[in-house]
């Protein structure tokens, strides 16, 4: 399944097929009360320092609801931050977008993260640099543009960028 394939080194936490038998339930699954619910259990469980129980619990999640442009989202994001399963990451991230057709910037922003860990860095780099001129302010896009000027070895580029990030008071 695709749970197993995404667990990769986290299989070892095995959440119990109980915990998450409620969540098939159709008055449990109304998607925005669940989703903000889901990654607040995620954001919980990383915080205490059980990651891999949030990847088994979030991969879970992403198998029971794939059309979920939130859940795809964050877990994109947890993957790319971490380096790994960047092929399945780029997929969840691309889903998650098509999915919204205004293209909230907050899942471009996630997906040239990935493509930026992936050292997809052309593409990504066309992303940060529509981001920034949607939100030059935006410290996050600052930072992400910043990575990826420097793995493209615009080491000059790379420090504006990480000083309008370090300036901006926009954190989102």
């Amino acid at each position: 399944s695709k749970v197993q394939q995404l667990r990769g080194d986290a299989a070892a936490a095995e959440v119990p097929a109980a915990a998450t038998q409620h969540l098939r339930h159709p008055a449990v699954f109304e998607r925005k009360r669940f989703s903000e619910a889901a990654n607040r259990r995620i954001s919980l469980l990383d915080a205490g320092g059980f990651y891999d129980r949030s990847q088994v619990f979030s991969a879970t999640l992403v198998e029971l609801d794939p059309e979920n442009s939130t859940l795809l989202n964050n877990r994109a994001y947890v993957l790319a931050e971490k380096g790994v399963l960047l092929d399945a990451a780029a997929e969840m991230a691309e889903r998650a977008l098509q999915l919204h057709k205004e293209e909230p910037a907050f899942i471009r922003d996630t997906l040239g993260w990935v493509y930026a860990e992936a050292q997809r860095n052309d593409e990504a780099l066309a992303i940060f640099e529509r981001l920034i001129d949607e939100d030059r302010k935006q410290a996050f896009y600052q930072y992400h543009y910043g990575v990826v000027l420097n793995q493209l070895d615009r080491k000059t580029d790379a420090m504006k960028a990480f000083e309008r990030a370090l300036d901006s008071k926009t954190i989102s």
